[in-house]
């Protein structure tokens, strides 16, 4: 099994702007360069090749890819508050309508035992379509429920630093990206528990993808 090794040396909070660390990347305190953590959850999704845990490595991948850094994300439970590491991500449709999405992506430790998945979808007309995916306990898949969620841009970061090499990500048909840093909460429930992320700041990538 992959395990991550952190970086040393490390500043303190961060405001607007990340920080570059331990070569390359916008990282945020106190976690794993973006191309580190991309490379261990390709390895992860290799060995695991099919199931639920692979969309979710497959997402948490391509955020880090980009070079996005992973912050601390309070997430709370029917089980209490757990404080796990996440993104976030915008991408919009380079085709007429030009609908976006914003998303939040979520994990509980390196190897996702517990992951999260939130997109907010934006179409035609200003309407707005929330979807959750979660696993839970490495096997258990849960979508479906009700809530809502927020997401805004703050600021614009830097330039996406593609991280080479991978096997599952990032897919050809996107287009351009910028590291941005973003604002977003869910409150979501599912039939067995709810979620609640409280408004907090992300970094992430923003992107456009192609339609085929």
């Amino acid at each position: 099994m992959s395990k991550l090794t952190y970086c040393s040396r490390w500043g303190g909070a961060i405001a607007v702007a990340a920080i570059v660390g331990c070569g390359g990347g916008a990282v945020a305190s106190h976690g794993p360069r973006p191309a580190q953590l991309a490379r261990h959850f390709d390895s992860l999704a290799a060995v695991e090749r099919d199931g639920n845990r692979v969309f979710f490595l497959t997402e948490m991948e391509i955020a880090a890819a980009y070079g996005a850094a992973p912050v601390a994300v309070t997430v709370t439970t029917h089980e209490g508050t757990q404080v796990w590491q996440g993104f976030m991500a915008k991408f919009t449709a380079m085709a007429p309508p030009h609908d976006s999405a914003y998303a939040i992506l979520a994990y509980s430790d390196d190897t996702l035992t517990n992951a999260l998945f939130a997109r907010l979808h934006f179409r035609g007309g200003g309407r707005t379509h929330p979807e959750v995916w979660m696993l839970t306990g490495d096997t258990v898949f849960t979508t479906g429920g009700s809530g809502s969620m927020t997401g805004e841009t703050v600021a614009r970061i830097g330039t996406c630093v593609t991280t080479p090499g991978l096997q599952n990500g990032p897919p050809d048909m996107m287009i351009g990206c910028e590291l941005r840093q973003f604002t977003g909460s869910l409150t979501w429930a599912f039939p067995t528990t709810k979620v609640v992320i409280a408004p907090q700041s992300f970094y992430g990538a923003d992107y456009g993808y192609a339609l085929k």
